[in-house]
């Protein structure tokens, strides 16, 4: 009545299905060092130079956050950081009395900046990798001004 499904079978289909979604969708989930096998979107690579260049030449607020909520991701190393960044990190220990579960008194602390609004960022590396790193804190929140333009007031 039921037919038995050879295990190599099972095995084809899982395999089909992990990777059917494409290493395009893995990168996005932030897995890092699928770069080199992605073919790279030309209009992405511009704006991300573009940028780069903004933060290189006039240390632009707006340009350093597009680029940290783009670019970096938890488990880089300092060289990918730099590249991306376009700028060296300067090692700092003046975060060495935090004090928080998230990071350790082994993690180094390099940061970029001050920006053109007096912001520095400073990420933590554990074992050479960027850790407890979330590009959402990096995503520029909508003014007040902005929200107001968006929403009628309850009393008009």
């Amino acid at each position: 009545m039921f037919r038995t499904v050879p295990n190599y079978a099972i095995f084809c289909l899982a395999v089909a299905l992990i990777a059917a979604p494409g290493c395009q969708t893995l990168h996005n989930a932030g897995v890092p060092g699928l770069d080199i096998y992605l073919k790279p979107d030309p209009e992405v690579i511009a704006r991300e130079q573009a940028a780069r260049d903004r933060y290189s030449l006039n240390h632009e607020h707006q340009a350093l956050y597009w680029l940290l909520s783009h670019k970096i991701r938890n488990g880089m190393q300092l060289p990918e950081v730099e590249d991306a960044l376009g700028e060296t990190g300067e090692q700092t220990n003046e975060f060495n009395l935090i004090k928080s579960d998230l990071f350790q008194t082994t993690d180094v602390a390099y940061k970029w900046g001050p920006d053109n609004k007096g912001n520095s960022v400073v990420l933590f590396f554990r074992e050479g990798r960027v850790v407890n790193f979330d590009q959402k804190d990096f995503v520029e929140a909508k003014t007040t001004s902005d929200q107001s333009e968006e929403r009628p007031s309850p009393l008009e």
